[in-house]
């Protein structure tokens, strides 16, 4: 397997601010680490100019290393789920973001499906992403990518929580180059099982995972009972391909990411 870390590229802004120190302190401790890759935020890369992005390339070469996974896929402002959806809009931005991901040697792009007023219809809303995932889904695999959709918890969506309705919304479309994320914090969050990463098991694309108490960076203090349903899952279904970390960060060390590291290769 491959492990990467979730991070943002606010490290390449031009002004020097708390934020930007603190991204740059993340993206040093993960190459310093031996992560073997990055997943960020592609559509911010995809709003860098010329003379950035040929810079964020050179920042990626020089630490050796790529963007295997890919946040954000489109703009945090632009429609989805709901009526005022363009899917033109958003059939050219997503070919223009994988345009830019294939560039990178991105592998996998994650689709997480967002949060629509309490008053709108469930069911339009899904229909609109059943739309965005099958339009999209060629795209991808043009550029030999694969789409992840992400169930989220409860507390972050309220259209699509599980694996089962992941995999019961794919099923009724055309789109052979998507598949689906499983987070072991979003499982745990809503108090799951991960029974339908196994009865789902060849849809299983893509994983996160963080201390599932808090969204914490693994380390050698947690219970690691926390994980052992996970990777004993992961084994069964034969799961060979990328793994993330995406948690919230109290400390930033080169030392606290090797040791997360080494927990996540010990247990996958």
């Amino acid at each position: 397997m491959k492990f990467g870390f979730c991070t943002d590229t606010q490290f390449m802004n031009e002004l020097n601010n708390e934020q930007k120190e603190k991204s740059r302190k993340i993206f040093n401790a993960i190459a310093e680490a031996g992560f073997d890759y990055l997943e960020t935020q592609l559509s911010d890369i995809v709003d860098m100019d010329k003379e950035k992005y040929l810079r964020l390339k050179k920042e990626l070469e020089a630490n050796s290393l790529t963007v295997k996974g890919g946040l954000l896929l489109l703009p945090r402002n632009m429609p989805l789920l709901t009526e005022d959806m363009n899917i033109t809009q958003i059939v050219s931005r997503t070919e223009q973001t994988l345009n830019i991901a294939a560039d990178l040697g991105t592998e996998t792009v994650v689709f997480a499906p967002r949060r629509i007023n309490d008053n709108d219809d469930l069911g339009k809303a899904l229909d609109r992403m059943k739309l965005i995932l099958s339009s999209i889904d060629p795209i991808a695999g043009k550029h030999g990518i694969q789409v992840v959709v992400e169930p989220l918890c409860q507390r972050e969506t309220n259209t699509l929580n599980t694996i089962q309705q992941a995999a019961d919304l794919l099923s009724c479309i055309e789109a052979p180059n998507t598949g689906i994320l499983c987070d072991l914090y979003h499982v745990r969050a809503d108090g799951l099982t991960l029974d339908a990463v196994i009865a789902n098991s060849a849809m299983i694309n893509h994983l996160h995972i963080a201390y599932p108490i808090g969204r914490t960076l693994p380390s050698q203090s947690d219970d690691m009972a926390e994980y052992e349903e996970f990777s004993n899952a992961v084994k069964q279904i034969g799961y060979k391909g990328k793994l993330s970390i995406e948690c919230i960060l109290s400390e930033i060390s080169v030392e606290k990411f090797k040791e997360a590291l080494e927990i996540i290769q010990k247990l996958f």
